[in-house]
């Protein structure tokens, strides 16, 4: 937390605390915190002894969502190899304006680009129309879970000092698996129109529909590609390209794709370093959200930024772009009519129970930018 101004709202990013945290009591907490972790048995049993006495219980939850949001921020992610993000303001249907030939009425010439306006003339006017994303489907994303009093009792340290990078690991899975489906299941709902259809290389080399991933097949996808029509347009070439691969496929097509065919003597081939070609603008990403249904399927699409729209993307719900922890207080009350800490454990079977609250979702504006090819050879 040293790179914030301000522990206690994380510079804005915790929109609210507990009336009973402040900036002295947190930094308490998570001196008391450290110190039994090394070992403390004082720290320890302060902590145990405390924690359904005082206020103690609202500073650790509230360093809890401290500790996880700045990890959340800087955590890696495979996903944005192949996709961007995008801040959305409600659930409604995700539309773009204006953008890769949405642009059409008598402003804009045919082929695109802005009509000529002749001396003295009016501007012609041209329209914009919105595109709608081919798969969106923004969501609220969560679980519960209860911590029982029986651990409390025995671990209470260990699990304050976890719980921020298991949530971390939760909601970076979340954010891998929405991107994922938006790509897998908006190119199931294509169907045949997005697949490698095969064909003819310019060097004689044949390659099948729905071929397995190869230099030739990469080469045959990328080209039909470049042909494909959208808004009346060719795509066209971009400068980059992700290849899609089963866990365990990337090493074998990124040795295959490094090598160039130098001499071929009595049926040996000689291989040497590859050309300075398009190839060398593809990147292999392994997924094991690939492969479930056909092992040797691939998918592949223009690598983000390379388009002047985009293809595949994350949304996060504005204000709300992070995820939130909450604890339930449902403790109940005891005889002398005083509040139960939600730490002693709910009324109904001792737990404490939390709630983790993620709205995010993957978007596929148009499933042309993408091909696919289940690697089976056939139509």
């Amino acid at each position: 937390m040293a790179d914030y101004s301000n522990i206690l709202t994380l510079d804005g990013r915790i929109k609210a605390a507990h009336p009973s945290v402040t900036k002295r009591k947190l930094e308490a907490a998570g001196d008391l915190l450290s110190r039994a972790l090394r070992g403390d048995h004082i720290a320890s049993g302060t902590m145990q002894e405390v924690l359904t006495t005082s206020d103690l219980q609202f500073n650790l939850a509230h360093l809890v969502s401290a500790e996880l949001l700045p990890q959340f921020d800087a955590a890696p992610r495979t996903w944005s190899e192949i996709a961007t993000t995008r801040v959305v303001k409600d659930f409604d249907s995700v539309k773009l304006f204006g953008l890769f030939g949405d642009l059409a009425g008598p402003g804009i010439r045919q082929g695109g680009g802005a009509a000529r306006v002749p001396e003295a003339a009016p501007y012609p006017y041209a329209t914009i129309a919105g595109k709608e994303a081919f798969h969106a489907k923004i969501g609220k994303n969560g679980f519960k879970f209860g911590y029982t009093w029986e651990s409390r009792i025995n671990d209470i340290e260990g699990f304050f000092a976890d719980l921020p990078s298991q949530l971390l690991s939760v909601a970076l899975d979340t954010e891998e698996a929405e991107t994922y489906d938006a790509l897998i299941e908006g190119v199931a709902a294509a169907g045949a129109s997005v697949e490698l259809h095969g064909g003819t290389l310019p060097d004689g080399a044949v390659v099948l529909p729905n071929a397995k991933v190869t230099p030739s097949a990469i080469w045959q996808a990328i080209l039909e590609l470049q042909n494909r029509v959208v808004n009346g347009r060719k795509v066209g070439a971009v400068s980059g390209y992700n290849v899609i691969v089963p866990t365990g496929r990337k090493a074998f097509v990124d040795y295959a794709l490094r090598q160039q065919v130098i001499a071929i003597q009595d049926g040996n081939i000689t291989f040497g370093p590859s050309s300075d070609t398009t190839l060398n603008n593809v990147t292999v990403i392994e997924s094991d959200k690939i492969g479930l249904t056909d092992a040797d399927e691939w998918y592949i699409l223009p690598k983000p930024g390379t388009l002047r729209r985009p293809v595949l993307e994350l949304a996060r719900l504005r204000g709300h772009e992070t995820p939130e922890l909450r604890v339930e207080n449902a403790a109940g009350n005891y005889l002398g009519g005083g509040a139960v800490s939600p730490f002693e454990g709910n009324f109904t079977n001792d737990t404490i129970d939390y709630r983790l609250r993620y709205v995010a979702g993957g978007i596929l504006w148009d499933s042309k930018f993408v091909l696919y090819s289940d690697g089976s050879g056939t139509v």
